[in-house]
């Protein structure tokens, strides 16, 4: 009969790393429900992992009832070790590259069209003045597509904006863009400062379709704007063209800061 450590290895072969990433978010929130609201998963989602982790394991890792939640003495050891994990991951890029002479390879970025920030220059130049031999491969894509590529793995950095954080990826916030609508030299609100929504909403807008963030759909649904679309498109620069070819209708531009604005959204780096 198999002993208890080979059926333990042969376990840890087919493990989910996934899995200990749920673990490691309830213990640290505490709980179930906590830890699905950190994750921006349903409860039922979280309970799975939790569950799935168990069978893998074959070991119970906590107690969930009217005492609250409390880990077994099998979910403190897995516990500790999903910490020290954790830190290992944190210092591993690290000691890669103290421990390699030169660092060498492609890294594949795909981001929103229009993507213009200092910071992000800075970022930018800063990698690559440390890593020359690094090949950045970069491409443009709508901020759903980027969020899609990252999760199939086809990129390995993706630079949008996203209305919902994914347990499978890691974000980092860069910095925020100001959206406003801009118009053609010959539309009616040429030149005026605007003090309200509502002066715009007979007008007719360039959407950027599915390219639009969902904090911009927002609140364009909710003071009634983009009723009358004069046309879509999912390139800003194209975009910031059609103003002065069109008939004067008005469209959305992103800008890394600024004042007066309407709509303010976080960008973030994965």
């Amino acid at each position: 009969m198999p002993d208890k450590k080979s059926s333990i290895d042969a376990s840890s072969q087919h493990l989910d790393w996934n899995l200990l990433k749920y673990f490691a978010v309830i213990v640290e929130a505490g709980g179930i429900t906590r830890a699905a609201k950190r994750l921006g998963r349903k409860q039922s989602a979280v309970s799975l992992a939790l569950m799935r982790l168990e069978q893998r394991l074959n070991a119970r890792l906590c107690r969930r009832g009217p005492g609250g939640f409390a880990l077994t003495e099998e979910g403190q050891r897995l516990a500790k070790s999903c910490a020290l994990l954790s830190d290992h991951i944190q210092h591993l890029p690290e000691s890669i590259v103290e421990g390699a002479v030169v660092v060498r390879g492609p890294i594949r970025i795909r981001l929103i069209s229009n993507l213009v920030n200092e910071k992000l220059d800075e970022i930018i130049a800063s990698f690559n003045k440390k890593y020359s031999d690094i090949e950045l491969l970069v491409d443009v894509a709508t901020w759903a597509n980027v969020v899609d590529s990252l999760l199939r793995q086809d990129i390995d950095i993706g630079v949008a904006p996203t209305p919902n954080k994914r347990a499978e990826l890691n974000y980092f916030p860069v910095f925020k863009e100001v959206h406003r609508p801009y118009c053609g030299l010959g539309h009616r609100l040429f030149g005026q400062r605007m003090t309200s929504a509502s002066n715009m909403v007979n007008d007719a807008f360039i959407l950027t379709g599915s390219d639009e963030p969902d904090q911009l759909s927002d609140f364009r649904l909710k003071h009634a704007l983009g009723g009358h679309v004069a046309a879509i498109t999912e390139h800003l620069e194209e975009a910031r063209r059609l103003p002065d070819r069109t008939q004067p209708p008005l469209a959305w531009e992103n800008y890394p800061r600024g004042e007066g604005h309407l709509l303010s959204t976080e960008v973030w780096r994965s």
